[in-house]
């Protein structure tokens, strides 16, 4: 159905909108990209195109442009939770925690969850605060989500930046009990493997 759309007319919104989105979800974010910037020419206000037209500079290559559009969302949506997190990982990524703090803070004055908890965790350490802060602050997200993969991994990168392989091993591994098919945790322990094992009880 959507090739004939495509044949038929491919300049309708519609179409350039879930064409661009299959391409984004495919990883061809410079494909993506024109197509979702289209759909925006006529609708500036159509949220989950500027959403997925971030995801498309991101994988395009281009967080600058990705960041702006992030920024833009969150203004023009501040109760919608989805951009947030995105926008946040790649403020940390651009090594921006400062920002990636006002993002999550912002993000938790909307809806305090779990996962947004431990991912400020992180930030906020990166940004400066003590370890033992951060600890303390994934350690409720935990208290409220104890099955949470993303607490962990957040977690696991708080042992890493005070060097403590094995308590980050020993959480990727809680990861990939939690979520087996997580990449990023099987890529992990694979760093990880010549990490000294401790017992569970030894912390």
């Amino acid at each position: 159905m959507l090739a004939r759309a495509i044949q038929e007319n491919p300049s309708d919104p519609r179409v350039q909108f879930y064409l661009g989105s299959a391409w984004a979800a495919l990883g061809q974010g410079e494909r993506a990209v024109p197509l979702l910037a289209a759909v925006l020419e006529t609708n500036p206000r159509d949220h989950l195109a500027r959403f997925r037209l971030a995801i498309a500079h991101e994988l395009a290559g281009d967080p600058a442009e990705a960041g702006r559009q992030y920024q833009r969302l969150v203004d023009e949506a501040p109760a919608w939770q989805a951009p947030y997190p995105r926008f946040a990982q790649l403020a940390i990524a651009r090594r921006q925690p400062t920002l990636a703090v006002d993002i999550l803070r912002r993000q938790l004055g909307y809806r305090s969850d779990a996962e947004g908890l431990a991912q400020l965790a992180l930030a906020e350490r990166m940004a400066g605060a003590s370890h033992a802060k951060a600890m303390a602050r994934v350690t409720e997200a935990l208290r409220r989500d104890p099955r949470l993969p993303a607490a962990y991994t957040y977690r696991a990168a708080l042992l890493l930046l005070v060097d403590d392989q094995a308590g980050a091993r020993r959480d990727f591994l809680t990861v990939l009990r939690l979520d087996p098919d997580n990449e990023q945790a099987k890529q992990a322990i694979r760093a990880l493997g010549n990490a000294p094992r401790i017992s569970a009880g030894a912390r």
